[in-house]
């Protein structure tokens, strides 16, 4: 919104009058299509089936491509589109009334349009056609690389011998292929890719993947888009930055401009419901005075009362929201205040809950905001559908099934301690016997604590954020287990630590030495002995002077040499003799090695388990690379002095867990201030708090670490009976089962530990699934084998009547080890008389046998679907998996606490909100799968943001709604309940109210709306709004799809506002300066039929977050996209530190991903192209191709390994570390970006990482490609500015020899410019290039298009050229160029990344508008130069050597959060990073400007730019006729232009204008335009900085 901050109180008496003419004036229509051609409309049908339901794909093709089905060539799309929905109907393709609106909704998005372009794409890549192909020949089959088109062939081709390991039968799969019969049922077999209009496999030992033919011939038309919101911004109109050419070339025909007949589209039959609640109001004389601030502060409660109290509030909210600004005064001055229960109402839900806060909620669930829009809606409906009909298999109701999935209890994940605590264990070494763990300070002893209060009272002070409570007691404990032997590890027991100590941090350090090599054991014997015989200090000094973090390993030599030294220093002092060095790393301390050892088992904290060791802050468990890495990158910041109130942030975190559960604790009286109490061990002995830690039963911090599957669906998938297998017992709330192959020992072992376990456990039952490790395995049909015997246990179900001991004794004695005995029958097992086992010890039948073999079936594809290997064993419990199981296994007792824990964790709430009598194991254990399953995160969120899991709400329940919210919807018999918590007069309420009239109009769904205003004294909307999304696919009266559009009442400014975060759009076609709307300057004709605007996707977005095995980013490398069979990159990029960050910008298609040849190629090679999520396959299994298919976009998750020989090499190689300062990365925490490096940078070559991340130089990448001697950058908004930018163009090619090319940032540009610019380029020999880059969604957003402008100026250099670009000049629009700027490409910026010319300093006039003279600038600068914008150099080579991109965007992220920070931001961003990024200074000669330099310069100025002069207010267009070849180049531009026209090439005729159609403009004077008068005088805006106004150019 772009509007003047003086205009904003006083803007309905701006609106208001030009309002009652905008419903006689002409509309604004704009329409969205897609920039790649429209597919057939029934592929199109079958491919949205598959997206509902991909399990109906090949039914759906079969039916709608059957001969019954198919219709004439001359049918409609009308036509076939309607048949084709009924035969769906027909053919019961809708398991629910929803799915069809669903289905017809996505079909009207074109959503499956994506995925046909890609499926064209990669035919065309892969199979080049001939201009016509054979017509015998159309469809066909690809089998092994030969082209087979005819049945009898192929059928021949199959009955050939095939190997064993259909290596040469393998094709290559895509992500999106359909299959046929889908590989999650069935094992591994032929591929044969077919090109068919059928899906019928000719035969089923063969799977087919089909895929389809790229027409020969380009479809002409685009699919017109739904799903996008536009928005009509209201201007200044004294703010003069408009192109007066429109004016002069709009009125040739000589028509009227009088607004005449001409009524807007836009009928007022969209107003109608909300003119029909306006009627019955009292008539009121509206004036235009402005609204005071008491009157704007009402409108909230008004506009809620309004709506509550209408027969349609759905529709009501959508009118006032999108139409605000029209009904305003309205609103304010005719409706009556709301009774006072309205406003107690509204008062205290705000009081409840977040007043500015607003959401929609889908069963309970919060929608991200960047899921509210049609595409995620579907996505999210799809995904809850299917696990409500999952529950309703269980025999839930509708009704009860959303009741059980939005309980809660269920979706808040309770602690087992109730409290906000989870996960902790007895870090303490009570159970060892003490003397284990070495403590490095102690508040209750040391003497520097001795001031320190010791009262527990002082907990309940209050602090500032990032403090923390300093007590004399033990309160915060950290203990880290670590191999001392690793020069990292070491490192931070020697200098962080020390430095937390010395600071005076509240947090007392301890050290449990890991013991499981021999290197480790002796380090740990030095480091027993010296804390016992030399104390603490002279340890860490001991320690200190023997490691060095950048080794490979623990040096010996170093540790002997300060060992003797200390040691002859101590005996000078003292008599008793030391051991010598040898000696103390051999033989001492062995008693405490032994506890050091079972303290880590206990604990699970052993080397397995996570080399890089583990820490227990207050006994809650962390992987060491969560905490220590970042510890010591953090301690590094603070000690070169980086404000440490961010160094701080994440130990706070953890420590306001603890510190509000002991102020809970004293409040209630449970804790007393006991000076006689050992706070050290009190969270140890909560008693929920855990003696042993299994790392399998507490999931990790790493993503992915937590599995949990719905078992209905996943035993559905692999072909498992849940009826046919048998458990132990019944009546339990918890289910076991054992998955492994029962041929392993291990495996058996596991089983036994099982059974074992349920002597003592009494709340779980057990079973077990035999999964083979190979085909051997899965071929064998031993009937004595232990495999067979197990299952013929559960065939027979006599599993429910063994005892355990039957069933020990069985494992017992059909052992799986070599040469072991079978029992068959002639050979009995030793059981008891009464066993029930006897009953399958006899000779099996044939249907055992085959029910054997489709069990070992179902266990292979089981092991498959649930990511085992082969040899790997597992359990399932309730549907989570636990496992694979290392060495250290699984033993009965770590079964007793994971049914604890699961119990607590994940059942307790099933079986109180299924509250049956009877306790049924099954309905427990599938419903807790079902639910637990839904609330589990998505890996790759999680491991990027470490998101917690997906809490559930009843958000809207919760809150009082007898005056202020509506429902819609039957809610007993609804599927889907949608609350939505909205502000009513807000921008979100204007976007999405389109989605809730959808939400609310569909069956099965129930809608509970909760309006919240937000009293303001500022009018809350100042724009026009609409939304395009249509429920189903609209027709013309030919039966064609329409090209349906969005109209809007016309005022000045319009943009794309609301589309898919993936979506680049830029305008296509338009006469009109859409940055400027200017009614008045229409003729007649262009009244009646409008301002019209067509918008283009030009691409979608591939993001991605790359990483190493280390998770830490490998900031610098470079990255390409290419076509099938290319090596000519069609895109690439930089990773950036943010986050790992990258973007590419394709249309959809199949696209290989690498690394650019040059450093990061040398250092790193692809590992998985994270085509499939955080855990995607390696390159080796899924190649490395990435599939776009989908209007969301396409995120990745590539994962880099470093070559051999490279492991401490970075690709940014140091070069001057002092000139260079701490970089910064994004990370997120609490669903917040902030700005530090990732945790988890490596450990082996951390050293090496701290030093290239503080300044590094970078080989220079190897490019093909040979780019112009000149390169130039520049944006331009609006007629006005890209006039100027013509006329740049001349100046800058008038004063050189050299080449030129222009880059033009694309998203500001018009289709005028776009359609004149190719022309201009040909006729005057220079090159030019639209980039664009489209913001990062953790990147904080610009909502004023002008700092949007300026944020491309400086945010993204690194990343919006491409990489083998070297150096850019960004030179204004409006500058007039005298000199050749080749100098400025020559110029050595003496290892600065850009150079910038000082704000001009002599012009005297304009000393009190210098800021940076006085205040925050001048004591900031420290006598360094403020720099102005309008012209800079950026050596690009070094600005990425320096990654000075991710230190601007951190700088950035952290400024922009403060609304009055960076008022310049592409000129205060810089400028306040100067000390950290430097700045070269250009000669002042390069930019001269009238407002700030001294006219005696201007003879000798290279560049002359028409800034804004805050004095004068002299209008841009004035000042640019003083410059004496500026008319001369602007003549030169429109004549030009004028041939064009002239010549039909382009269609535009307002950049044919010459300068002589100039309107009259000068300071103070009013100019006709259009027949109507407007202020010239205020071509610029003030901006306040440190109480100086700031003159500042605006486009």
């Amino acid at each position: 919104m772009r509007i003047s901050r003086v205009l904003q109180c006083c803007l309905p008496s701006i609106i208001l009058p030009f309002l009652v003419s905008a419903f006689e004036s002409a509309p604004v229509k704009v329409w969205l299509r897609s920039s790649w051609p429209a597919p057939d409309i029934l592929l199109e049908i079958i491919e949205t089936v598959a997206l509902e339901n991909p399990d109906h794909f090949f039914q759906a093709f079969d039916v709608l491509t059957s001969p019954q089905f198919r219709s004439s060539n001359n049918a409609t799309a009308a036509e076939v589109y309607n048949n084709a929905i009924s035969a769906l109907v027909v053919n019961a393709f809708f398991e629910d009334p929803a799915a069809l609106a669903t289905l017809e909704l996505a079909v009207s998005l074109h959503s499956a349009t994506p995925k046909l372009r890609a499926f064209y794409q990669y035919y065309s890549d892969k199979y080049p056609q001939p201009a016509e192909p054979a017509a015998s020949c159309l469809s066909w089959v690809d089998w092994n690389g030969e082209k087979i088109c005819d049945p009898e062939t192929l059928k021949s081709l199959i009955q050939q011998p095939i190997s064993d390991d259909h290596s040469q039968y393998t094709a290559k799969l895509l992500p999106f292929d359909h299959i046929q019969p889908s590989p999650a049922s069935t094992l591994k077999r032929p591929l044969a890719v077919r090109f068919s209009i059928s899906s019928k496999a000719p035969d089923p030992a063969v799977q087919y993947i089909l895929r389809y033919v790229a027409p020969t011939q380009v479809n002409p038309s685009r699919n017109y888009l739904s799903g996008w919101g536009v928005a009509l911004d209201l201007k200044k109109t004294d703010y003069l930055a408009l192109d007066d050419r429109r004016a002069a070339a709009g009125h040739t025909d000589g028509e009227s401009t009088s607004d005449g007949d001409s009524h807007s589209e836009t009928t007022l039959s969209d107003d109608d419901i909300l003119l029909e609640a306006l009627k019955d109001l009292p008539e009121v004389q509206i004036n235009a005075d402005p609204l005071q601030a008491e009157e704007i502060l009402t409108l909230g409660t008004k506009a809620t009362h309004l709506i509550v109290n209408s027969p349609q509030p759905v529709t009501l909210l959508r009118q006032l929201s999108q139409n605000f600004p029209k009904f305003a005064s309205t609103l304010a001055r005719r409706v009556k205040s709301p009774p006072p229960e309205v406003i107690e109402e509204t008062d205290l839900k705000r009081i409840q809950f977040q007043a500015d806060f607003n959401g929609v909620w889908l069963d309970g669930l919060l929608i991200p905001e960047a899921d509210l829009n049609p595409l995620g809606l579907l996505r999210l409906l799809r995904r809850e559908r299917r696990r409500i009909l999952t529950l309703r298999t269980l025999g839930f109701s509708p009704s009860q099934a959303v009741d059980l999935i939005s309980f809660p209890g269920i979706g808040s994940a309770p602690s087992l301690s109730g409290s906000s605590l989870e996960g902790y264990f007895d870090a303490s070494d009570r159970i060892e016997g003490g003397n284990t763990i070495v403590w490095w300070n102690d508040f209750e002893k040391d003497t520097r604590y001795s001031r320190w209060p010791s009262s527990l009272n002082m907990l309940m002070r209050g602090l500032y954020p990032g403090q923390f409570h300093s007590l004399r007691r033990n309160l915060n404990n950290i203990v880290l287990v670590l191999d001392l032997s690793s020069p990292i590890s070491l490192h931070f027991i020697t200098v962080p630590i020390p430095t937390f100590i010395n600071r005076g941090l509240p947090f007392r350090f301890g050290v449990v030495p890991l013991v499981e090599t021999e290197a480790a054991r002796k380090v740990a014997r030095l480091v027993y002995y010296s804390v016992g015989r030399f104390g603490r200090a002279a340890t860490i000094q001991l320690l200190k002077a023997s490691g060095d973090p950048s080794r490979e390993a623990f040096d010996f030599s170093l540790a002997k040499a300060a060992y003797n030294e200390l040691v002859k220093s101590k005996e000078e002092a003292s008599e008793d003799l030391s051991l010598p060095f040898d000696s103390v790393i051999q033989l001492a301390a062995e008693e405490k090695l032994g506890r050091a050892r079972e303290y880590s088992r206990r604990l699970g904290a052993t080397a397995s388990s996570f080399p890089g060791g583990h820490a227990f802050v207050n006994g809650k468990h962390f992987d060491f690379d969560d905490v220590g890495v970042f510890i010591i990158l953090r301690i590094v910041s603070m000690l070169m002095k980086v404000d440490d109130q961010d160094f701080l942030k994440n130990l706070q975190i953890e420590n306001a867990k603890q510190t509000q559960f002991l102020q809970e604790e004293i409040l209630t009286g449970r804790l007393e201030d006991d000076e006689g109490r050992d706070m050290s061990v009190y969270f140890y002995d909560l008693p929920t708090t855990a003696k042993r830690r299994n790392r399998h039963v507490y999931p990790s911090t790493q993503a992915g670490s937590l599995k949990v599957f719905s078992l209905p669906d996943l035993f559905d998938q692999v072909g498992i009976d849940r009826v046919a297998i048998d458990y132990t017992t019944e009546a339990v709330p918890l289910s076991i089962w054992v998955v492994g192959d029962f041929n392993l020992p291990s495996h058996v072992e596991l089983l036994r530990n099982a059974l074992t376990a349920m002597d003592t456990v009494t709340t779980f039952r057990l079973s077990y699934l035999h999964t083979p490790s190979d085909l051997d395995s899965f071929n064998s049909s031993d009937p004595g084998t232990l495999p067979a015997v197990l299952h013929r246990v559960v065939l027979r179900r006599a599993l429910f009547l063994a005892t355990n001991e039957d069933l020990l004794n069985i494992l017992d004695r059909i052992s799986p080890s070599v040469g072991a005995r079978k029992v068959y029958a002639t050979e009995q097992a030793v059981l008891s008389e009464d066993s029930h086992l006897h009953t399958f010890l006899g000779s099996p039948v044939e249907s055992d046998l085959e029910a054997y073999h489709a069990s070992l079936k179902s266990g292979m594809l089981l092991g498959r679907s649930l990511g085992l290997k082969a040899g790997d064993a597992a359990l399932i419990i309730n549907g989570r998996l636990v496992g694979p199981f290392g060495e250290d296994g699984f033993t009965p007792l770590d079964f007793e606490t994971l049914c604890s824990y699961e119990l607590q964790k994940r059942v307790s709430s099933v079986i109180e909100v299924v509250n049956t009598t009877v306790a049924l194991s099954e309905l427990y254990t599938m419903t807790a799968s079902v639910i637990s399953a839904a609330f589990t995160p998505d890996p790759s969120a999680q491991g990027l943001f470490g998101a917690p899991p997906q809490v559930r709400q009843r958000a809207c329940q919760n809150l009082p709604g007898n005056h202020s919210s509506f429902k819609i919807g039957d809610e007993s018999f609804a599927m889907f309940h949608v609350c939505v918590i909205l502000n009513p007069l807000s921008e979100m309420a204007q976007k999405w109210t389109p989605m809730i009239t959808w939400l609310s109009e569909l069956p099965l769904v129930h809608t509970h709306v909760q309006l919240i205003p937000v009293p303001t004294t500022q009018v809350p909307l100042k724009r026009f709004y609409r939304y395009s999304l249509n429920p189903r696919l609209p027709f013309d009266e030919s039966g064609w799809v329409a090209s349906y559009c969005e109209a809007l009442d016309p005022t000045h400014s319009i943009q794309l506002a609301s589309s898919n975060i993936s979506w680049l759009v830029r305008p296509y076609e338009s006469q009109f300066d859409l940055d400027n709307i200017h009614l008045s300057s229409l003729s007649a004709s262009e009244r009646a039929k409008g301002v019209e605007a067509v918008f283009d996707l030009d691409f979608l977005v591939i993001e991605g977050h790359a990483r190493e095995a280390s998770n830490a980013p490998p900031r610098g490398v470079q990255l390409q996209l290419t076509a099938k069979n290319s090596t000519t990159p069609i895109a690439d990029t930089l990773v950036v530190a943010n986050l790992g960050y990258l973007q590419f910008r394709a249309k959809p298609g199949v696209f290989q991903l690498g690394i650019r040849p040059g450093r990061g190629r040398e250092v790193y090679e692809m590992e998985s192209v994270g085509n499939e999520g955080w855990n995607s396959p390696s390159v080796d299994v899924a190649g490395d191709e990435v599939t776009l298919t989908s209007f969301d976009g396409l995120t990745l998750f590539p994962r880099l390994k470093r070559r051999p020989g490279m492991e401490t090499a970075e690709v940014l190689v140091e070069k001057d570390q002092s000139t260079v300062v701490d970089g910064s990365s994004l990370q997120y925490s609490r669903g917040e970006p902030s700005w530090s490096l990732s945790p988890r940078t490596s450990h082996k070559c951390f050293a090496f990482r701290i030093k290239s991340y503080f300044g590094s130089e970078q080989k220079a990448e190897i490019s093909k490609n040979v780019q112009a001697e000149i390169n130039i950058f520049t944006v331009a908004s609006g007629l006005l500015y890209e006039r100027f930018v013509g006329i740049m163009i001349l100046s800058v090619l008038k004063n050189t020899n050299s080449s030129v090319k222009f880059w033009f940032i694309e998203n500001f540009l018009s289709p005028s410019f776009l359609e004149f610019i190719p022309h201009l380029a040909e006729a005057y020999g220079f090159q030019y290039e639209l980039v664009t880059y489209k913001w990062p969604s953790w990147l904080r957003a610009q909502t004023e298009k002008q700092r949007v402008i300026w944020a491309y100026k400086i945010l993204f250099l690194d990343v919006l050229f491409p990489m083998d670009l070297k150096k850019v000049i960004f030179v204004d629009a409006d500058q007039i160029v005298r000199a050749d700027l080749k100098e400025l490409v020559d110029l050595d910026l003496q290892g600065a990344p850009y150079g910038y010319t000082p704000m001009g300093d002599d012009n005297k006039e304009m000393e009190g508008f210098r800021f940076w003279k006085t205040g925050y600038w001048y004591e900031f600068l420290r006598g360094k130069p403020y720099h102005i914008s309008a012209l800079y150099v950026i050596d690009l080579v070094r600005f990425r050597q320096l990654a000075a991109g991710d230190r601007l965007r951190g700088q950035y992220q952290g400024l922009s959060a403060d609304p009055n920070s960076l008022s310049n931001l592409d000129q205060d961003l810089p400028n306040n990073m100067q000390h950290e990024i430097p700045i070269f200074s250009l000669d002042k000669d390069w930019l001269w400007c009238e407002t700030w330099c001294s006219k005696e310069r201007l003879d000798k100025a290279k560049t002359i730019d028409l800034c804004q002069n805050p004095l004068t207010k002299e209008p841009k267009l004035s000042r640019a006729r003083q410059i004496p070849e500026w008319e001369k180049y602007d003549a030169e531009v429109a004549s030009f232009a004028q041939k064009l026209v002239e010549e039909g090439k382009i269609h535009s005729h307002a950049v044919a204008a010459s300068a002589n159609d100039l309107a009259s403009i000068g300071a103070g004077k009013k100019n006709v335009e259009g027949g109507k008068a407007m202020d010239g005088a205020t071509g610029w805006r003030r901006r306040e900085h440190e109480g100086n106004k700031t003159p500042r150019d605006e486009l």
